[in-house]
């Protein structure tokens, strides 16, 4: 059963201030049925996770998880750590920017899930592609199963986007554009949307984007970034 029943609701407005945020799951066991279910599934059955007897003479000392068995508990570790987006119709996964597996997970053992929202991106009225940093903790080991970067993509209904009024959009005017939440020290982008930047964006030159970036001193500075046409 889900989690996500339980977890806390936010507007899709307020994404924006959970950035650089970090959220942890609660503990799952891996055991030899989950570990065997999953084997059968998926029809990769080698010994190393099927066979305790042939696979206690390994270096692993037992049977041990598929690292694609744990890469897919990232959604039940989500759904107990992770705020629910008020008005979202669904989610999907997007991929990942970048998966290791670092440390084998042992029949038996537990794991959780930590998450930190790296960015907030808004593609469309109704949907938002969230990245975030995640590794799995393996109880008593001192490394991670897994760490990565993991993007998802959430849809919002039709009649709670137009509900948003606290998330960001266009002026009067302006059209329909993108805007980018980042975690401190990453590049934020705003493109086709009106703000207070644009006073001098607007005057770039043709083939450049408009960038808002973060000043080591505090505060935003806007610069010009062209595109190179290959």
């Amino acid at each position: 059963m889900s989690d996500w029943a339980d977890a806390k609701r936010v507007p899709a407005g307020e994404l924006a201030s959970l950035v650089g945020r970090s959220f942890v799951s609660r503990w799952l066991i891996v055991d030899q049925q989950r570990i065997d279910a999953f084997a059968k599934v998926t029809e990769d059955e080698q010994f190393i996770h099927v066979d305790p007897e042939r696979a206690g003479a390994t270096a692993f000392g037992g049977t041990v998880a598929h690292g694609f068995l744990t890469l897919s508990l990232l959604s039940t570790l989500a759904y107990s750590a992770l705020p629910r987006i008020e008005g979202a119709a669904h989610g999907v996964n997007y991929g990942f920017d970048r998966v290791r597996f670092v440390h084998p997970v042992r029949s038996g053992t537990r794991v959780r899930g930590h998450f930190k929202l790296l960015a907030a991106t808004q593609r469309s009225k109704r949907e938002w592609q969230l990245t975030y940093d995640v590794s799995v903790e393996i109880e008593g080991a001192h490394k991670p199963a897994l760490a990565a970067t993991w993007l998802t993509i959430m849809k919002l209904r039709p009649r709670d986007a137009r509900l948003q009024s606290g998330s960001p959009g266009p002026c009067p005017g302006k059209a329909a554009g993108r805007a980018r939440w980042s975690a401190p020290g990453a590049t934020q982008e705003v493109a086709g949307m009106a703000s207070l930047a644009e006073i001098s964006l607007n005057r770039a030159p043709a083939g450049s984007a408009a960038v808002l970036e973060h000043h080591p001193h505090g505060g935003l500075v806007s610069r010009r970034r062209r595109h190179r046409h290959r």
